[in-house]
């Protein structure tokens, strides 16, 4: 295991990454409050609760899974290339003209029909 050293450089960077991702975290508490909102009070706060914990314990988890890939040899240099792939992707739709471009089809369920 690795020898962690937090001096004032390092405390610095881990400030930051803690309010990124407190700031990112919003996503979460929307999804839950929104799972929590049709429920009884009686449940909505232990669903809450629960959503947050796991949650927090899901970004813990996947937080040490991408610290161990990133250790495998190569494998920075494989996600390096595999976004510069989706990039020029991206780069190549951007850059269609637009009737060279596929139409969008949106499924509009049979009930929904009557109503437009």
């Amino acid at each position: 295991m690795a020898k962690v050293v937090l001096d004032v450089h390092n405390f610095g960077t881990l400030l930051s990454v803690v309010i990124i991702d407190v700031v990112l975290a919003g996503d979460n508490a929307i999804v839950v409050g929104m799972a929590a909102s049709g429920l009884p009070v009686e449940e909505r706060r232990r669903v809450i609760c629960l959503g947050i914990a796991a949650a927090t314990a899901l970004r813990i988890l996947f937080a040490y899974f991408a610290v161990q890939l990133l250790a495998v040899i190569g494998m920075t240099l494989a996600g390096g290339v595999l976004l510069l792939w989706v990039s020029w992707k991206m780069y190549r739709e951007s850059r269609r003209r637009p009737e060279e471009l596929r139409p969008i089809v949106l499924a509009v369920p049979a009930r929904a029909r009557g109503r437009l």
